[in-house]
């Protein structure tokens, strides 16, 4: 006996041409979206796992290839430059540079106080005297050591009393006559016997006169002026107050800049044989370009005058260009000019 089911035509419709088209057709379709445009999507927005990434890498390397070289680049985090200068003492430098240097200089410091605060603050202790000024501590400018004229007519008159000749007798007791000195018995020596002689004596060195503490530490920095008065607190303890302060390319040439114009502006105020008849401040501004040359020297602000603020100006122009930005600066801030602030106080001379 023979079961006979009766057919239902499924695998007869699932072998139809049409239906066989409709499928390749949706297949195609959906590698056309997958390929074209959801790949691209994914990649763009990161949601491709790491895992996954060779196998699109196989199946679509014309689009991975495309996506990569059209993704922008990631710049690099900010990091935040200080770029107001401040004069440290290379005495004082740390070795690592603090996280929240709020200046630039040539050595890194740490915020700290001789005396330690109870209560932190950003900004140390100094018992200076300026409050417009910013240094912690002071340096004076050095006194010229002017050496005594002696009038050429008062020379003769001695040189005529010493080579006066004795009186008969000699000299008495109690007589103000100066003696002549007695001049030694020269006798010629060849020149081999004066440089052996002068070879085996023995050579003292001159020694230096020393300077007193005081002297020392008035002479510290490059840049003259008088320390700030601050009122803060550092918990942490210094032998003298220090900002937290990073040493960077750009605040190596600020120094060198700023020593340059300080030396030309003292210059010019000797030559007009300044005595601080006039006091008061001056603010510079300037662009500094990447070769060194100044450009757009304007006076911002002035409390002196006309005259000495030209001054000011002419400090900054003459001794100017300052130099290229050496590679590693350009790398620092750019190759684009910067705008420099220069302040003159005409109280300290």
């Amino acid at each position: 006996m023979t079961l006979v089911l009766p057919s239902t035509g499924r695998r007869q419709r699932w072998r139809s041409p049409l239906v066989v088209a409709l499928l390749v057709s949706l297949a195609l379709h959906l590698y056309v979206f997958f390929v074209a445009w959801l790949v691209p999507e994914l990649m763009r927005r990161g949601w491709i796992p790491e895992w996954l990434k060779p196998v699109v890498a196989a199946v679509a390397p014309a689009v991975v290839a495309d996506v990569t070289a059209k993704a922008p680049t990631v710049p690099p985090p900010d990091i935040e430059i200080p770029l107001q200068f401040i004069e440290v003492d290379p005495a004082l430098a740390a070795t690592e540079p603090p996280k929240d240097a709020q200046f630039m200089s040539t050595a890194n410091t740490v915020l700290a106080n001789p005396v330690p605060a109870p209560e932190a603050k950003r900004e140390p202790r100094i018992d200076g005297r300026r409050e417009d000024t910013l240094r912690t501590f002071e340096t004076v400018r050095p006194t010229k050591v002017v050496e005594p004229v002696v009038p050429e007519d008062l020379v003769k008159e001695i040189a005529r009393e010493v080579m006066k000749p004795l009186p008969k007798g000699g000299l008495k007791p109690g007589d103000l006559a100066r003696a002549k000195p007695v001049p030694e018995a020269k006798t010629d020596r060849p020149q081999e016997a004066r440089e052996a002689q002068e070879s085996s004596e023995p050579k003292v060195p001159a020694q230096k006169k020393r300077k007193t503490v005081s002297q020392a530490r008035a002479e510290r920095g490059m840049m003259v002026g008088e320390q700030m008065k601050l009122d803060g607190g550092a918990p942490r303890f210094g032998i003298e107050p220090t900002f937290n302060v990073k040493a960077t390319q750009f605040g190596e040439y600020s120094s060198r800049l700023t020593a340059a114009v300080q030396a030309r502006w003292y210059h010019l105020l000797d030559e007009r044989h300044y005595s601080l008849e006039r006091t008061g401040k001056v603010v510079v501004r300037f662009k500094l370009h990447p070769d060194g040359s100044v450009s757009a020297i304007k006076t911002a602000f002035d409390t002196t005058g006309e005259l000495y603020s030209l001054l000011c100006e002419l400090a900054i122009e003459q001794p100017a260009p300052f130099g290229k930005w050496p590679p590693a600066l350009l790398h620092e801030i750019g190759a684009e000019p910067v705008e420099v602030t220069f302040t003159f106080n005409y109280f300290y001379n």
